[in-house]
């Protein structure tokens, strides 16, 4: 891989991370593009937009942490595949995330590390399919969600 590629890849990883850790938690992928836009540098897009910001009642609590897992799965993706740090509070994706660990908590900062640690525990049990999807993704930079679930063979399942 090139230098000039590499930017490319960081965002594959980044992306798939998404993809995948949605598939473990049981949220399907409907696309992921590594194609930039106006305000991102590629995007992924779930099943479930826009209903997870209203997920904080306690009944509820459990799918909005899967919903911040997901949101970090992307840049502690990038990560580990780049080995630079990612700010969290940097990525567009923390936004919603931030939203919702206020709501949750009085203790942020607990829960956030919390989060985090079972993102990278997810991370690393499929972190070959990770690779699957980013290889995916770079190759056509933008893949639909029948081309994510079949690349990265990962089942659904909030058992992580």
């Amino acid at each position: 891989m090139s230098g000039t590629d590499e930017p490319r890849w960081a965002t594959a990883y980044h992306e798939a991370g998404h993809c995948v850790v949605g598939l473990v938690t049981g949220e399907l992928p409907t696309k992921a593009s590594i194609v930039a836009g106006d305000n991102y540098e590629g995007a992924t897009w779930f099943d479930d937009e826009d209903g997870a910001a209203l997920l904080v009642d306690d009944p509820l609590r459990e799918a909005s942490e899967w919903h911040v897992i997901r949101t970090f799965a992307g840049p502690i993706a990038q990560h580990r595949y780049t080995g630079e740090d990612v700010d969290l509070g940097a990525c567009d994706d923390h936004a919603k995330a931030t939203e919702l660990l206020v709501r949750l908590t009085d203790d942020v900062d607990r829960l956030t590390a919390s989060l985090v640690a079972r993102t990278e525990a997810i991370l690393e049990e499929h972190w070959p399919a990770v690779e699957r999807v980013a290889a995916s993704l770079a190759e056509h930079l933008t893949v639909d969600g029948d081309t994510i679930r079949e690349v990265a063979r990962v089942k659904g399942g909030r058992d992580a």
